[in-house]
This record gives structure tokens, C-alpha cells and sequence, in this order.
């Protein structure tokens, strides 16, 4: 049996700045390429709405 994506518990995250909440890993991952500190090993979650980087 293989059980869907559906079946997944979903981790949100909760923007400290503007209360917006969102999906972990969904944030703002297209602006990762140019950020200085992207070594592959940065946790932050960059927030959808308005652009905060979230520890």
C-alpha cells in the first residue's frame, strides 16, 4: 500500500514579524541563490509574505 503526500502531517511555521503562516520548507526559496549566507547549511525559513528570515 503506499500511502500519498496527502496522508503527511504538515509542519507550519508562524512569521514572528507579520503572523502570516506557511508550510516549513515553502518560504521564499527562490531568493536562497543570492543570499551570502546560503553554505547549504542555513536553517532559515524566509517568510512568503513579507520576506523575513525566520531562525
Amino acid at each position: 500500500m503506499i500511502v500519498g503526500k496527502e496522508n503527511e502531517k504538515k509542519e507550519l511555521i508562524k512569521c514572528s514579524l507579520c503572523g502570516y503562516s506557511f508550510e516549513k520548507g515553502k518560504g521564499a526559496e527562490s531568493s536562497c541563490g543570492s543570499c551570502p549566507l546560503n553554505y547549504g547549511s542555513c536553517h532559515f525559513e524566509k517568510c512568503p509574505n513579507c520576506g523575513y528570515d525566520i531562525p
